[in-house]
């Protein structure tokens, strides 16, 4: 029965109904269209994915790969035999890879950069980099340009976003050196170097419970679809719950703005309509010098009447924080060295690494205030 699923998907490719990108009709409307069980939907769906006809994005659905439709490919893999020839024809002769990031405005971002060129140079390459400002249109754009640029390979910091880049989806389903960074793309295996962000949330939340505090609250700026950003909030609930604090979901500011000065406001306001909350886990820097700024306007002493801890010593703040930090130097180096081994072998097995945080404790956290 899963061979006549899969002749009915292929049909429907071949008139046209569907065109790339677009979502196949779900297991459950397959199984009740022909009566059969998800076993034998989800079996008929393997073979098309193993085909390079579909692709699946957990949580998502099934869609259409551009290679399904007959569309020229934007990179033809090479087989490991050919690795000698990669980069040869590109601008000046030398070989180019690219880096593509949302954007430069603080050290981790210039240390992630930095990183990136000095160990793409040590192997022989020259960088190309460009920046999305946030925008995924703008991530098509430069990545478009990369490649028509000739790169061997390109490592790729994702504009943040409920959706994935579709080009960035082609490039990984056609096999191209393509290395994610920072976050994951949930449910499309790809070459990823990311920060073990589920244990840095863990290591905040822990470290602010061993000091008492049982009234935590995470403030981030809207996360779906930003993995870093929804592991860093699974840690926090894990940490909780294994410290059997249950988890109070009015405690999670989780509509702010990316760098929007107006966020103050809106995390003054939050503190104000919950007095029990003793400490405070911030998402970034940013965000955590917002949080510093609310309590003052407030008149809350920091620690004494509430604690904050924020991820990443990134922006300048006026106290020496306790933060989550990222190993900032590793990761580029890592990017690097898997995506010389994607340049040298496309079709080589895809890795994800992720890299331990640390907790370093300043002086923005202690015990919850002694009530009176």
């Amino acid at each position: 029965m899963y061979l006549q699923i899969r002749e009915y998907i292929l049909e429907r490719i071949g008139t046209g109904e569907w065109t790339t990108g677009a979502p196949l009709p779900s297991e459950n409307e397959l199984c009740e269209q022909f009566r059969v069980s998800r076993i034998t939907v989800k079996q008929a769906l393997d073979a098309l994915v193993e085909k390079g006809t579909v692709y699946r994005i957990q949580g998502k659905g099934t869609f259409l790969s551009a290679a399904s439709e007959g569309e020229q490919p934007l990179f033809s893999p090479a087989t490991p035999s050919d690795s000698g020839t990669e980069g040869k024809n590109l601008i000046g002769g030398g070989k180019l890879v690219g880096y593509v990031a949302p954007r430069l405005n603080n050290m981790y971002m210039c240390n992630i950069l930095g990183g990136i060129e000095g160990a793409a140079a040590d192997a022989g390459f020259r960088l190309v980099f460009a920046r999305t400002h946030d925008n995924q249109e703008q991530e098509e754009r430069v990545l478009a340009d990369l490649i028509r640029c000739g790169v061997s390979g390109i490592i790729v910091y994702p504009v943040e976003g409920e959706l994935y880049n579709e080009y960035v989806l082609k490039l990984i389903l056609e096999r191209f050196p393509l290395v994610v960074v920072d976050r994951y793309l949930r449910g499309i295996e790809t070459d990823v170097v990311c920060s073990d962000n589920i244990l840095g949330g863990f290591q905040a939340a822990d470290h602010l419970l061993g000091l008492g505090h049982r009234a935590i609250a995470f403030v981030s700026h809207r996360h779906l679809g930003t993995s870093s950003v929804e592991d860093r909030i699974s840690g926090y609930e894990k940490a909780m719950l294994q410290a059997g604090v249950p988890v109070d979901y009015s405690h999670r500011l989780l509509s702010l703005k990316s760098l929007q000065p107006a966020n103050t406001g809106e995390i003054r306001a939050f503190l104000q309509a919950h007095p029990e909350i003793s400490a405070v886990i911030a998402v970034n820097s940013y965000i955590g010098g917002q949080v510093l700024q609310a309590a003052s306007s407030l008149g809350l002493k920091v620690p004494g009447d509430l604690s904050v801890v924020l991820f990443d010593n990134r922006d300048p703040l006026a106290v020496n924080p306790t933060y989550v930090s990222q190993d900032e130097a590793d990761m580029p180096l890592r990017a690097v060295r898997l995506l010389l081994d994607a340049i040298a072998d496309p079709h080589a097995k895809r890795q994800k690494i992720e890299i331990p945080t640390t907790l370093v404790v300043g002086d923005t956290s202690g015990p919850p205030p002694t009530k009176k």
